[in-house]
């Protein structure tokens, strides 16, 4: 007798088939029966359904917890460390208290709103806000493509930017540091200095290798960076572990020339000490990690009496100064701070102050006295 895999003839004669439709709320499988006088029909029916590839639309129903899961297992293996462990801080801190028992069908426009108007009241700036609500489409865009059931449609509020211009050293500012590392040249101070005149980032100074400084080309290559991030192989993942990686992104991989004064700093510094050995402490396996650098910065600005501004300004002020004193054109400016396009680097790297306008200001005065002043004598009826 002809049974076939999911049809059977029942004790009434007639002949049932069953298919897969869908799962309950815990998970489980649902079936849908078909009948039909004999075995032909039944299977007919089924193949009907295959051949449309409605089996496809009945999906399982999962929390958003479950999903971020099956989302960090997917990618975590094509993406670096740090992105894993930035994705796992946000989801566990901000989107799992709010939805963490949701399934993916309960969560709608209404609510996504709702969370993010309660993160802004709660002060976390625009663009934290908008890496919480990029994540969370991630997952529902990775569920979607696992055939997951989630809500057809979002409507979500624009979050507009609020960032602010960030700040960088002034002229007397910058004289003050680089007179104090000057006269106490150290592995930190060493860093300073490459960052106010290169543009390095922190993370990159800490994993930079002697080997990485080119004396003969007077180049440094940056091709890897030093952060600490949660130790996600224990559990709970509450302690932090320092991960060496590449940079940020392939663009970030460049190689920067050394202004000259720099490079007989670097010489001097490195002088007999292995090529595997890093900038900072001269050593093999020594390194000194970003945060333990950074004080060591913060000590500096104390006893420089500069106000405090993050590390990153350094970088902020290199690329302010090379635009505006015309150093270096943009094309190569963008290059040496490792961005993908010029417009990162005018948008986000380059800031103006008064200081910086009234000079500005000065030229074209003195472009206005060049046109109307012939020699000492005035041109009369200019104005």
């Amino acid at each position: 007798m002809r049974t076939g895999k999911n049809i059977y003839k029942r004790k009434d004669s007639r002949w049932e088939g069953r298919i897969k439709n869908g799962y309950d709320n815990d998970g489980k499988v649902k079936y849908k029966s078909m009948y039909g006088k004999t075995y032909s029909q039944v299977k007919e029916k089924l193949m009907n359904i295959i051949r449309n590839d409605n089996s496809q639309s009945l999906t399982k129903i999962i929390t958003l917890t479950t999903a971020f899961e099956l989302f960090i297992n997917s990618i975590k293996f094509s993406n670096k460390q740090s992105t894993i462990s930035t994705y796992n801080r946000i989801y566990y801190k901000h989107l799992s208290p709010a939805f963490s028992g949701s399934r993916l069908p309960e969560i709608h426009s209404d609510l996504i709103n709702s969370f993010i108007i309660e993160k802004l009241e709660q002060g976390l700036s625009h663009k934290y806000v908008n890496d919480i609500v990029i994540l969370f489409f991630a997952i529902i865009n990775f569920s979607r493509k696992q055939k997951y059931a989630v809500h057809d449609e979002f409507n979500i509020i624009k979050i507009k930017s609020n960032s602010k211009e960030v700040q960088s050293f002034n002229y007397q500012e910058q004289k003050i540091i680089e007179s104090y590392a000057l006269a106490h040249i150290s592995p930190a101070t060493a860093c300073i200095l490459l960052s106010l005149n290169t543009g390095i980032r922190l993370g990159e100074l800490c994993a930079l290798k002697i080997g990485d400084i080119d004396f003969n080309n007077r180049t440094i290559t940056i091709n890897k960076t030093m952060q600490r991030i949660k130790n996600l192989d224990k559990q709970p993942a509450t302690k932090t572990k320092i991960v060496i990686d590449n940079p940020k992104s392939k663009f970030s991989i460049r190689v920067i020339p050394i202004p000259e004064f720099l490079l007989d700093i670097l010489r001097n510094l490195t002088h007999g000490a292995s090529k595997s050995s890093y900038l900072t402490t001269n050593d093999v396996y020594k390194f000194i990690e970003p945060r333990l650098l950074e004080y060591k910065y913060n000590l500096t600005l104390e006893k420089c009496k500069v106000e405090y501004k993050n590390f990153h300004v350094l970088r902020h002020t290199f690329a302010t100064n090379s635009i505006v004193n015309g150093y270096i054109d943009i094309k190569s400016l963008s290059e040496i701070l490792g961005h993908s396009n010029v417009n990162i680097t005018l948008g986000k790297y380059v800031h103006s102050n008064i200081e910086i306008k009234h000079a500005q200001m000065k030229n074209l005065n003195n472009a206005f006295i060049s046109r109307h002043y012939i020699g000492q004598n005035k041109v009369e009826n200019v104005l």
